[in-house]
């Protein structure tokens, strides 16, 4: 496909792009990182990309600008919604959940994290790190099934680059989020019980 590339970097990295011209100079869209982001999904996001350029648009400028705005938005609504219903409903630690039971993960690889499930979390991460060239860094383990890593998926969808992975800021800030409030609840667990 015309306008889709495979960046290799010295290190040995692979990051998918859509290269397009704005008339003055090439731009190169950041699609993701291969293999975490497949051929099929980024044929996908480089004809959107590509369609936007072709008609004016600026993908790369429109990215800027989202990334801006979700920046300065307030954390307050929806994210801390649903990270209450989190809390509430599956009472997370960001620990290492058993490596044998079923456990929700986030797996940093750059820029993207997976967030996931599995049944063995050790094997799993063996796997992960098989698949790339970057070193894969667990952030979390939250013990909980399908239904909480989809709950992830659906607050972290601004942030999706590709099936399940999303953008690493996008994932950290809102981890830490979880964790604050987590804290919050704590506190005021003990000041009720004194």
């Amino acid at each position: 496909m015309r306008g889709l590339c495979l960046r290799v970097q010295p290190t040995g990295h692979k990051a998918f792009k859509a290269v397009y011209s704005d008339g003055s100079k090439p731009c190169w869209y950041h699609i993701g990182p291969y293999p975490a982001v497949g051929l099929a999904d980024a044929r996908k996001t480089a004809k959107k990309v590509l369609l936007k350029a072709a008609n004016g648009e600026d993908p790369l400028g429109e990215r800027r600008v989202a990334r801006a705005r979700r920046h300065e938005a307030d954390d307050t609504d929806t994210e801390v919604a649903a990270v209450r219903t989190f809390i509430d409903g599956a009472q997370p630690s960001l620990l290492p959940a058993n490596a044998g039971g079923p456990t929700v993960y986030f797996a940093a690889l750059g820029r993207a994290t997976k967030i996931g499930f599995t049944t063995d979390l050790e094997a799993r991460l063996k796997i992960l790190q098989a698949g790339t060239g970057e070193k894969v860094k667990l952030v979390a383990a939250l013990p909980g099934g399908r239904e909480l890593e989809r709950q992830f998926h659906r607050a972290l969808s601004s942030a999706k680059i590709s099936g399940e992975f999303f953008q690493t800021e996008a994932v950290m800030e809102f981890l830490v989020n979880i964790t604050n409030e987590m804290v919050e609840l704590h506190h005021s667990g003990q000041k009720g019980s004194t």
